[in-house]
């Protein structure tokens, strides 16, 4: 089973390509970030949109040469932030929309659940921060905390699905 999970962004998303069968060799892993550069609060709908649609495209792309049987996605937590929840939430939906063309199964998990699925007990703040240091400290050659979460939505649903998932339980070797 090959899993591409995403941590979707406007300014940088985090692509990782992880197979069932990787066996916690850290080089059978690909990945990549998709920078989505910044607007400022002036910028037109049109501006916003081709952003939306440059990285939509470009997930869609990779996920395209990379085979996957299923997407897993981080589901969207809105914080209460207005202005950025609005623009993460288009960003969602013109990607699941993309992804529709691929017809590659798609999956939601909630950011807590898989972070609890790699920690055990999740800190109440710094989380982000804990999941990337956690998986560089395991071998990942990696230094970005978005592409560490779409390992991590990743590496939960191989671990829903029955395979070996990377967790604090779990030896992690070269």
């Amino acid at each position: 089973m090959i899993v591409v999970g995403l941590d979707l962004s406007l300014r940088s998303t985090g692509c990782v390509r992880l197979s069932g069968s990787w066996g916690a060799d850290w080089r059978k892993i690909d990945y990549c970030v998709v920078e989505g550069g910044s607007l400022n609060k002036v910028a037109t709908l049109n501006q916003q949109t081709v952003r939306l649609q440059y990285i939509a495209e470009t997930i869609e792309a990779w996920i395209r040469n990379h085979r996957a049987d299923v997407v897993a996605l981080e589901s969207l937590d809105l914080h209460g932030w207005t202005v950025v929840a609005r623009g993460l939430a288009e960003l969602h939906g013109v990607v699941r929309a993309q992804l529709l063309h691929l017809d590659v199964p798609m999956v939601q998990y909630r950011a807590s659940e898989v972070r609890k699925t790699l920690l055990g007990k999740v800190p109440r703040r710094g989380a982000k921060d804990a999941v990337h240091n956690f998986i560089t400290s395991a071998g990942a050659p990696w230094d970005c905390n978005d592409v560490s979460d779409a390992f991590a939505v990743a590496n939960h649903h191989l671990s829903m699905c029955g395979h070996v998932a990377v967790t604090r339980s779990v030896e992690v070797s070269e």
